[in-house]
């Protein structure tokens, strides 16, 4: 399908606007996430099938970074994260087309730019834009009128592939297959295929788990459900011992629940929309907006209950492709009733989300730009006090990193990768954090010369807000202050 000039002009004009905020914000690194899968690929071992797996993340995306090479890593994901948002916004077009008119589906890619969790994945590097694109894909293949076997497959390895990238999409694949067999109360050729496209990324991870001599299916979701149910200070993590979701559930059923519902709601909202478009086609006899936001809800409830387990913040953006296109209809169809109660309050309600997404968007790009300032800031400093490498520094940021200063990241107290990546604590090594003169005597052991201690740096230990505040009164000396940042020397022995 050739897609028409509007489609293709609103294309261009969100990967003009993505590309300017990114050059604009010096592609600054948003996501801390990224130097966990930088830290397996560096660590990784074609020829070790043990470092190919590991208890957090499938394999694929620090694959690519392991073929890319330490040098080109941030460029590569970064260009990777514009390819994923061209390809996302042609495809969100296309699937929209299909329902609708050019200019709907226009809509529908200006609505995608400004989406939230979709913005926020798209203006950083990560796994997550591109597990949204491979979602959209499978989405405009599986869900076309008379698509058949070759389709199906075609559609199955693209959720396969994502699948080895983010494990959500697993559950995002499965909900896409079922909602076309429970529509269409069957299951065809093209089904059988997409069930053979997921099952090979499903065995693919098998077989990376077999190699590396562990089970065969393993995942964090006994840990991102304890983490739901009981909360965590990734300042001290720990790893719950033989935790799983059963016992979990029913240690504290009232405590489960209770999280869970929050954790559902906030992931569940998006489907909102969704579910008006539903309500709205059916009552006017949209026969095309009825079978899109029908699937649409049905593939997203079915990813949305087990996900919301981890309550991940980012888990929307992978399900773009079934938020997107049925509130895109929905918007189009109410410009032409005529003016009534029941269509004036769906608009509202459309309204209210709108403004409420821009507002995020604000504050996402206001948080960005400000932090890429003070880390530059602080960078520069650093630099200027003659520190050569990252080793040097401790922080209690786990965002902080540098751009030419070897070894990118300080060390920092606790982060997820201390608990679910082997490794991580011989490159960052946990020092005391109690006691400041413990803590002083701990740096000069490892190294560390200065610290870039924000506000939050109190909830290290009681002591730090001296430190942070009125370091001469821990016998250290402050050498400048950067937006959020105090940097302060560690002491040398007298």
């Amino acid at each position: 399908m050739t897609l028409p000039r509007q489609i293709l002009l609103a294309v261009l004009g969100v990967v003009v606007v993505y590309t300017a905020l990114l050059a604009a914000m010096d592609f600054h690194m948003c996501l801390n996430d990224f130097w966990a899968w930088s830290f397996l690929a560096a660590r990784m071992d074609f020829g070790d099938a043990a470092s190919l797996q590991n208890g957090f993340m499938p394999p694929a995306y620090a694959v690519f970074l392991k073929l890319l090479g330490p040098s080109r890593e941030v460029a590569g994901a970064f260009i990777l994260t514009l390819l994923s948002v061209l390809v996302a916004a042609c495809v969100m077009g296309k699937i929209t087309l299909r329902s609708s008119t050019p200019g709907t589906a226009a809509l529908a890619i200006a609505l995608l730019a400004v989406f939230p969790p979709f913005l926020q994945s798209g203006l950083t590097a990560g796994p997550d834009i591109v597990v949204a694109a491979l979602v959209a894909i499978a989405v405009s293949i599986y869900w076309r009128e008379g698509c058949q076997l070759r389709g199906g497959i075609l559609a199955g390895a693209a959720l396969g592939l994502a699948m080895l990238i983010r494990s959500h999409a697993l559950f995002a694949g499965l909900g896409i297959l079922i909602a076309v067999i429970l529509l269409d109360r069957r299951v065809d050729r093209a089904s059988r295929g997409f069930l053979l496209g997921l099952g090979a990324g499903v065995v693919i991870q098998i077989l990376v788990n077999l190699a590396a001599g562990e089970v065969a299916w393993s995942n964090a979701q006994a840990f991102n459900v304890h983490k739901m149910v009981y909360g965590m200070d990734w300042y001290a993590p720990v790893t719950p011992e033989s935790a799983s979701v059963i016992s979990i559930l029913t240690d504290e059923p009232a405590v489960f629940f209770r999280q869970w519902a929050g954790a559902l709601s906030r992931l569940g909202i998006w489907l909102l929309g969704v579910a008006m478009a539903l309500v709205f086609g059916w009552r006017s006899g949209h026969a095309a907006l009825v079978r899109t936001s029908a699937a649409s809800l049905i593939a997203g409830a079915l990813y949305t209950i087990p996900v919301s387990l981890g309550d991940s913040p980012r888990a929307a953006v992978v399900i773009s492709a079934l938020i997107i296109p049925p509130v895109a209809i929905l918007i189009h169809e109410l410009r032409r009733r005529r003016i009534a109660v029941p269509a004036l309050t769906v608009a509202a309600v459309i309204a209210v989300g709108v403004v409420l997404g821009l507002r995020a968007d604000r504050e996402f790009l206001s948080h960005s730009f400000k932090q890429n300032r003070d880390f530059q800031a602080v960078e520069s400093r650093l630099v200027d006090l003659g520190v050569h490498n990252a080793r040097e520094v401790f922080s209690d940021d786990f965002d902080l990193y540098f751009r030419s200063i070897e070894g990118r990241r300080p060390l920092t107290k606790g982060g997820w990768g201390l608990i679910g990546i082997e490794g991580w604590a011989e490159r960052y090594p946990q020092l005391p954090t109690d006691d400041a003169e413990v803590f002083l005597e701990s740096c000069r052991a490892n190294g560390v010369r200065y610290l870039a201690l924000t506000r939050k740096s109190r909830r290290l230990g009681s002591q730090f807000a001296i430190l942070r505040y009125d370091p001469s009164a821990a016998g250290a000396q402050s050498v400048g202050e950067c937006g959020e940042f105090l940097l302060v020397a560690v002491p040398e022995l007298p």
